[in-house]
């Protein structure tokens, strides 16, 4: 079925495990609960497709259009979508686990409760992208950015995660957990990461000026070079070295070694 014409189509639960849809047109196609497990889509455009609780996992998507696409609770288990434009896409609860989303075009996209441990979202473009409780444990975010509209991640699960690089200016973090994450040379300045548990994280050289540590965890945290400018302490934060800021004049500043 490559190249072929199926906007609007009606796709309501159809099998279509293994099939071509390189280049396919499926703009607003109605596939909810639709099996299109190992589906070559390279290319094809989905823009404003209904897809929720559809199968694609291990699908081929690179270059895929998927913006404004319904994909709640969609099984994207194993997913190519290297360079997928899904810009305002709503993905909540959707299984992204493993998935494959390096370059991809996240702008406005909606990821609440998304499940997506050990996905790469490398480079990615995530201005305004809604993560909050999202599972991103392990996910690798090296290089992605919201210089723009600052991402919201509030209560994520971001343990052990691969942040070099990143810019999350502005990021909402609050209550995120960012325990044992990597961090090098990330941009977090201005970012709200009060109650956040960023125990273990390593964050030499990374920026945090201006960003809110109100009552979070930097328990064994690496600060090594790290830009605290203008950072905001507050009371109950816990410092690098286990003590806690209102021991210190409401400051960690002086308690960076683990």
């Amino acid at each position: 079925m490559a190249y072929d014409k199926l906007s609007g189509a009606v796709l309501r639960s159809v099998d279509l495990t293994g099939a071509n849809l390189h280049r396919a047109d499926l703009t607003s196609a109605t596939m909810p609960a639709a099996n299109l497990t190992n589906a070559n889509l390279t290319n094809a455009n989905l823009t404003g497709a209904n897809a929720t609780n559809a199968i694609f996992t291990g699908a081929n998507m690179n270059a895929t259009n998927l913006s404004n696409a319904n994909l709640r609770y969609a099984n994207l288990t194993g997913a190519n979508m290297v360079n997928d434009n899904l810009s305002n896409t709503n993905m909540t609860s959707a299984n992204l686990t493993g998935a494959n989303m390096a370059g991809a075009d996240l702008t406005g996209a909606q990821l609440w409760d998304a499940i997506l441990p050990g996905a790469n979202l490398s480079f990615a473009n995530i201005n305004g992208a809604g993560l909050g409780t999202s599972n991103l444990a392990g996910a690798i975010l090296n290089g992605a950015h919201a210089e723009f509209t600052p991402a919201y991640l509030a209560a994520a699960d971001l343990s052990g995660a691969k942040l070099t690089n990143a810019n999350l200016s502005g990021a909402n973090l609050s209550w995120a957990n960012l325990s044992y994450a990597t961090m090098n040379s990330t941009n977090l300045s201005g970012a709200n990461l009060s109650a956040a548990n960023l125990s273990g994280a390593k964050l030499p050289f990374a920026t945090l000026s201006n960003a809110n540590l109100e009552g979070a965890d930097l328990s064994g945290a690496n600060l090594l070079m790290t830009d605290l400018t203008g950072v905001i302490w507050g009371a109950n934060t816990k410092c690098p070295d286990g003590t806690f800021s209102q021991d210190h004049g409401n400051s960690c500043s002086g308690n960076l070694r683990y």
